[in-house]
């Protein structure tokens, strides 16, 4: 088969090649030295390819001895003569190389035809002894097929009885029922190994079950004992169950801090609304002092024989007037530094309440691992098959409880926010208080100059009574000023203990959150 498929046209292509270049060049006459060359290389590959054809046929003759009578006989290739035509080229005829190339390719043709011939008888026999052999090897394995059918049918139906018993427990467990009875067998085969492990399997279900029940009714004291170091189910909820308890400790503790500190600033706003009453009680006072100021000052301006007497009520009037913004100025000190002390508290409050925003952002966290947890048990179970499917709903249990555990942990966050929110605009209002008492502090130093004023005037009224009528005009002068300054104070002192009221009522719904977030982690209990 090589010589036909392979040799025979290799060869008769390069006899082919040989007898076109060889003709050519005996024809003419001449020729390159490549061309002779060339002519050469082919003469020496028609000879070697003639040995492996000869080689071929010797082996296949070892092989199959039927073949000698017609191969011994075969047509050859005259490599020997294709040699010597090459190497004396100039010196044959072109049509003495022409027919001897001629009769080495037909020789070739004659060859492969005859070895075509050989190979289909061969492969004729061949094939008859493929199909006997085929016959013989059906029968066989019908019978043997025969035989392992019998025995199979023995051998299941004492392995499917028990199989269905372990299947139809398996079912149950898919379904999520643990109620069913154990399915332990005595044999000591594969089959009773697999329905003692159910039996393991079912137990540790409904003791993990009975674990997430527990935790669901917020019971984070309880132990989670994994049945190995590869329960990856068990080792999570443990894991899950430590972490909780821990963030819900901190949790706990900082809602505690947090209604410490509210606690603080509101008796802090009730003594800087007090404060401010005082203020304005006060300015009301000095407001109804400086209209008798102006009435007295009228009345002097009238009674020209009065004028002494007046003076001197006039300066004892606006000395007193001096001292109580005197005192008015320390108040409003007073106020200033209360104002820089609540907002102090209300940034140590703002930092408490960002501290429960990252124990709620851990939370979340652990929800979200918990989550991935319960999805790789959730896929194990898949790739368990029917086997697993108590386990995925196990999973799907857990994932449901780090949800609820994210819903919660978010309402603490929206909390934390509103807490936050508020004490913002307890700080902006603060701010704004602190702003106005700082402008009532200016006004009050601007009526202490005017109160100066009116009462170098009026000490300088007695050894000028010439002068008496135009002093007690400009002192009329200032005490409308004076008047006037004090309504603005008034104006600013009811402000500030609106602000402060506001402020007030702000600290009581923080209060009110931070007893609600106290209330809600009261619900967990943990280890003691």
């Amino acid at each position: 088969m090589k010589v036909v498929i392979f040799q025979g046209p290799e060869l008769s292509e390069l006899l082919a090649q040989a007898h076109g270049l060889g003709s050519g060049m005996a024809a003419s006459r001449k020729g390159s030295s490549e061309q002779f060359e060339r002519l050469n290389r082919l003469a020496i590959l028609v000879a070697f390819l003639q040995k492996q054809v000869d080689q071929s046929l010797s082996k296949a003759l070892q092989f199959n001895p039927a073949l000698r009578p017609q191969l011994e006989a075969r047509p050859r290739v005259n490599a020997s003569g294709v040699q010597e035509a090459a190497a004396r080229i100039f010196d044959t005829s072109a049509a003495d190389y022409f027919a001897a190339m001629t009769r080495n390719i037909n020789a070739i043709f004659d060859l492969a035809n005859q070895l075509t011939g050989s190979l289909n008888v061969l492969l004729n026999k061949r094939v008859e002894k493929f199909h006997r052999e085929v016959l013989y090897t059906l029968a066989s394995a019908g019978l043997g097929l025969l035989v392992v059918s019998v025995i199979g049918f023995f051998i299941m139906r004492d392995i499917t009885v028990p199989l269905r018993r372990v299947v139809g427990i398996a079912n149950q467990i898919a379904t999520g029922d643990l109620t069913l009875p154990a399915a332990s067998e005595s044999r000591k085969d594969e089959i009773g190994v697999l329905a003692r492990a159910f039996d393991r399997m079912v137990a540790a279900l409904k003791e993990m079950v009975s674990v997430a029940e527990r935790i669901a009714a917020g019971d984070l004291a309880v132990a989670v004992k994994p049945q190995s170091e590869r329960d990856v189910m068990g080792n999570s909820l443990a894991n899950m169950v430590e972490r909780l308890s821990t963030l819900v400790g901190e949790v706990h503790r900082s809602g505690i801090q947090v209604n410490t500190t509210v606690n603080e600033i509101a008796a802090t706003a009730k003594e800087q609304q007090a404060t401010a009453s005082e203020i304005a009680a006060t300015t009301t006072e000095i407001g109804a002092t400086s209209k008798e100021i102006s009435a007295t000052s009228k009345e002097l301006v009238r009674t020209m024989n009065e004028v002494s007497a007046v003076a001197e009520q006039s300066a004892t009037l606006a000395g007193s007037g001096h001292v109580g913004l005197t005192r008015m100025e320390e108040s409003m000190h007073h106020v200033m530094e209360a104002a820089g002390s609540i907002n102090a508290k209300l940034a140590v409050l703002n930092e408490k309440a960002s501290n429960i925003n990252q124990v709620v952002t851990t939370i979340t966290k652990v929800a979200d691992q918990t989550n991935l947890l319960s999805l790789n048990a959730a896929i194990e179970a898949e790739k368990a098959g029917e086997y697993g499917r108590g386990f995925a709903v196990v999973a799907t249990e857990i994932r449901r409880l780090a949800d609820q555990t994210a819903v919660a942990t978010y309402d603490i966050a929206q909390i934390v926010k509103e807490i936050q929110s508020a004490v913002s605009a307890g700080v902006m209002g603060m701010d704004k208080f602190s702003e106005e008492v700082r402008r009532g502090m200016q006004e009050i130093q601007q009526v202490g100059g005017q109160l100066s004023e009116i009462i170098q005037q009026v000490q300088a009224l007695a050894p000028r009574c010439e002068a008496v009528n135009e002093g007690m005009q400009a002192h009329a002068t200032g005490a409308e000023q004076i008047t006037q300054a004090l309504a603005q104070l008034g104006q600013a002192a009811q402000q500030t203990v609106e602000s402060l009221r506001q402020s007030s009522q702000s600290i009581d719904g923080l209060n009110q959150v931070s007893t609600a977030l106290r209330s809600g982690v009261s619900r967990f209990k943990l280890v003691a």
